[in-house]
């Protein structure tokens, strides 16, 4: 959305620019009127200081808008993001940027530099979802960066109650950060979201005005959660009793406080109806205030042309041509007067009262016919609806049965396996330790035997041949025992190994069968 109409004052003097449709409010209201299809003229009141001119509410405003795909993650921080697709508050489709987990480590993802002008306002507008944890230890912060130097940064806590958002409804939350760059001609500025134990959404809001109306709908129990909602969970905390801030143990806990009754806070606020119980007398008098509708829209348009006429009196205030722009709102104030009164005495006269009472019946009896066979219709299609979706549920429990059934089954079968493998490789380990304990025995005796050699030998005067031979024999056994020992142990520690990773799995398997 851009603010692409140009506003002016009655003298002609570009004040600011706005947007489309707050250009049409405000002619819609008479305080200003279009001069071309892309400017509009506000008017002015006279009081004691001269000419006051209704400026635009925001018109010195300067709004960011977040734009995910104008955003990256920092990979020298190896932080973890995704944008994404999901349904805004109207059920359209918006992207959004997920930064951040669970674990301790911190993501950060930052916008496209900014050439913004020195000195300036400006408020960063944006939807937030989650940034906080159980635990209270998170990080959620946004940093306004001026000129690369971060000894020129700006930092805002978003989490807990540190920056009261604008807006809270459906789980997200409206913040509204501004901020004044340093006085310069222009400042280069990047704005980033740190995220740390907690992920966190980003996600684009418009400027403030367009949601003048909105409810606060806050979570309704806040003041109970260790944190607020994140779109990571499905109602945004995670379910199951062990979780005592989930919705449903809260609701047990709590079951006195119950959901305000709100009135719509968007979109069409028009109540339906049921089609049985129609109001024609409701749907004439719409009609009536249709045709009173279009009058007004006739007289508005009166009202610019003269309000066009003016602008060309008053640019023309020092000029010869003051006198006759004043003579053409004359004329043309009386030939509109006269189109106006014509107008209306067409609308209100006898003949055309009794033509629409005419048309206005057999609107009604075509209507109330349709009705009743849109009734019979939609009665017989409900039926057929309701059997085709029993049907269906009811192919869908068996199809989960037997999947289940089957899963379980499957989950058996391999724990079996499992405990198989784990007995097996336990026999393995129980014989490598007896087989490495006889191998050390084995040795130990070998350098009792070398010792009691080596002893007669040193008694000989010359020793005999075989003793020596036999002494090699007992040291090469011995090498080759200790050789053999050193492979047995690195067998068992892969026996060992695989053995944990089987137990890992048997666990695993054991939760599998709980929750089958």
């Amino acid at each position: 959305m851009e603010k692409n109409i140009i506003v002016t004052d009655e003298m002609g003097r570009q004040i600011g620019t706005t947007y489309e449709k707050r250009a049409w409010g405000l002619v819609k209201k008479g305080r200003a009127c279009y001069t071309d299809d892309s400017t509009i003229m506000m008017f002015a009141e006279e009081d004691t200081s001269g000419y006051v001119f209704h400026y635009m509410e925001d018109h010195t405003m300067n709004y960011i808008y977040f734009d995910a795909k104008k955003w990256s993650l920092d990979t020298a921080a190896k932080s973890v993001g995704e944008r994404s697709f999901i349904q805004d508050f109207d059920g359209k489709m918006t992207e959004i940027f997920q930064v951040g987990a669970w674990d301790s480590e911190v993501s950060r993802i930052t916008s496209e530099p900014m050439a913004l002008e020195g000195a300036t306002d400006y408020t960063f507008v944006f939807w937030l979802n989650g940034g906080e944890n159980e635990d209270n230890d998170e990080t959620c912060r946004l940093e306004v960066i001026f000129d690369g130097d971060i000894n020129k940064v700006n930092a805002y806590k978003l989490n807990r109650t540190f920056i009261a958002p604008t807006l809270k409804v459906e789980g997200w939350e409206l913040y509204a950060i501004t901020f004044t760059t340093p006085a310069g001609d222009t400042v280069s500025t990047e704005l980033r979201f740190t995220a740390g134990k907690a992920p966190m959404a980003v996600m684009k809001a418009e400027e403030l005005s367009t949601y003048d109306g909105w409810e606060n709908d806050p979570d309704l129990y806040e003041e109970y959660r260790p944190y607020r909602a994140n779109i990571v969970f499905s109602d945004g905390w995670p379910s199951g009793k062990e979780y005592w801030y989930s919705t449903a143990c809260l609701k047990e806990l709590y079951p006195e406080i119950k959901p305000p009754k709100r009135k719509p806070k968007r979109g069409n606020t028009e109540e339906k109806k049921e089609t049985k119980n129609f109001d024609f007398g409701k749907e004439i008098g719409k009609f009536a205030k249709t045709i009173g509708d279009s009058a007004t829209a006739f007289a508005g348009k009166v009202k610019n042309k003269a309000s066009e006429i003016k602008k060309s009196a008053y640019a023309d205030r020092a000029s010869k041509k003051t006198k006759e722009a004043a003579e053409k709102l004359k004329v043309y104030g009386s030939i509109v007067g006269e189109q106006v009164e014509g107008f209306v005495s067409d609308i209100t006269s006898a003949e055309n009262q009794e033509k629409m009472k005419n048309v206005i019946d057999r609107v009604g009896e075509a209507m109330t016919e349709a009705v009743r066979k849109g009734d019979e219709a939609a009665s017989a299609v409900l039926s057929k609806t309701k059997e085709a979706l029993n049907k269906y549920r009811e192919q869908k429990k068996a199809e989960q049965e037997a999947k289940a059934a089957a899963e379980a089954e499957f989950v058996a079968e391999e724990m079996a396996e499992t405990v198989d493998t784990i007995e097996a490789l336990e026999d393995a380990i129980t014989a490598a330790e007896d087989e490495i304990t006889a191998l050390q025995d084995r040795a130990e005796a070998l350098d009792d035997e070398v010792e009691a050699l080596n002893a007669e030998i040193a008694k000989e005067a010359e020793p005999s041949e075989a003793k020596l031979d036999e002494v090699k024999a007992l040291v090469t056994e011995k090498g080759e025992i200790l050789e053999k020992l050193d492979t047995l142990r690195n067998k068992l520690d892969e026996l060992r190994s695989e053995k944990a990773e089987a137990a890992k799995k048997a666990e695993a398997l054991s939760e599998d069968e709980e929750d089958k």
